[in-house]
């Protein structure tokens, strides 16, 4: 059993269709972005965000 092997940090794992779900939602946001159709505004970590915002 798969829980068995990961001991307490089962919690940490992620179901097959999960993951499958997650990557259906993000796929087409990375798709955007390397394709330029969505900027990528990149700022400091801990600022209050990009100056155009």
């Amino acid at each position: 059993m798969l829980a068995g092997v990961l001991g307490a940090e089962d919690v940490l794992a992620v179901r097959g269709d999960e993951a499958e779900e997650a990557w259906r939602v993000v796929e087409p946001v990375l798709d955007a972005w390397r394709r330029d159709l969505v900027p990528l505004v990149e700022y400091p970590a801990g600022s209050h965000g990009p100056s155009a915002s």
